[in-house]
């Protein structure tokens, strides 16, 4: 099973569950308020923005969900006998299912996607960094420029390099988890259709489809300074390049063929 295989599955299945409570609850107690009904429909949008465009679009869909339903919520909020507990723990328990789902289905989400990979018999996924290796990384460039040749499909892709001598000193324990930290931060950091992968060389990659040039540069130096933090860096420990499909055409091909796996010399023998 793929990644889009098991984003239908999941969203095909919470989907029934979701109408089949609502449907449930009403032949039992009858309609029971907006309120009830529009908090349970807020949870496909909110599980929609975590499985397909991961943790930061769940947290921000969550946090809408929550505005509208407590904006329901307002008759009762503002009566004068006040809330119960029970409302009190309902409205609670609402506001941390969308929590819930938004973002920490959106984490789980995308460490699923990499997973695929890892059990996909075709190694795809770099041991250190649990993101696409280098083979992978060559393989979804060259997807990105036929896409981009063929229907003028937009894309950004971004260079992340680190000082070697920021992690000379370290055991290779250490140098191992702090790059699991970055690729772990960077994942989390960007649309689950954004692709991060790790070179052979230790910088990282991540590919932007759909992505502007602005956007481009500006994903590039939020991710940019946040690895500067987690390093406790500055411009000289870390540096980024951005390149963008059409401005930078001649330097996305050069970085495919460095990237592409060289093809293995054939040597003949003489009789």
């Amino acid at each position: 099973m793929n990644y889009t295989r098991f984003e239908q599955l999941v969203l095909g299945v919470a989907a029934t569950t979701i109408m089949g409570s609502i449907l449930i609850t009403l032949a039992s107690n009858g309609w029971s308020g907006w309120a009830s009904f529009v908090s349970q429909i807020l949870l496909i949008p909110v599980l929609i923005a975590a499985v397909h465009y991961g943790r930061r679009a769940g947290l921000l869909t969550a946090l809408l969900a929550s505005v509208v339903f407590i904006m329901l919520k307002i008759p009762v909020l503002s009566a004068p006998e006040g809330l119960g507990a029970s409302e009190v723990g309902m409205i609670a328990l609402t506001v941390a299912a969308f929590g819930l789902v938004g973002i920490v289905g959106g984490d789980l989400c995308g460490r699923v996607k990499y997973l695929f990979g890892r059990f996909d018999n075709s190694a795809t996924i770099d041991d250190w960094s649990r993101v696409f290796n280098q083979r992978k990384a060559a393989e979804l460039l060259q997807y990105a420029r036929e896409r981009f040749s063929r229907y003028g499909d937009s894309y950004s892709v971004i260079v992340i390099t680190q000082n070697p001598a920021l992690v000379s000193g370290l055991s290779a324990k250490r140098q191992r988890s702090l790059v699991r930290e970055i690729a772990g931060h960077l994942r989390g950091d960007l649309r689950m259709v954004d692709e991060v992968a790790r070179l052979d060389d230790g910088r990282f990659l991540v590919i932007l489809p759909r992505a502007s040039r602005e956007a481009g540069f500006a994903v590039a130096e939020r991710l940019t300074e946040a690895v500067r933090e987690m390093m406790d860096t500055d411009q000289d420990g870390v540096s980024s390049r951005c390149f963008s499909a059409g401005e930078d055409a001649l330097e996305l091909g050069s970085l495919f063929t460095n990237l592409a796996p060289q093809p293995a010399s054939y040597v003949g023998s003489s009789s």
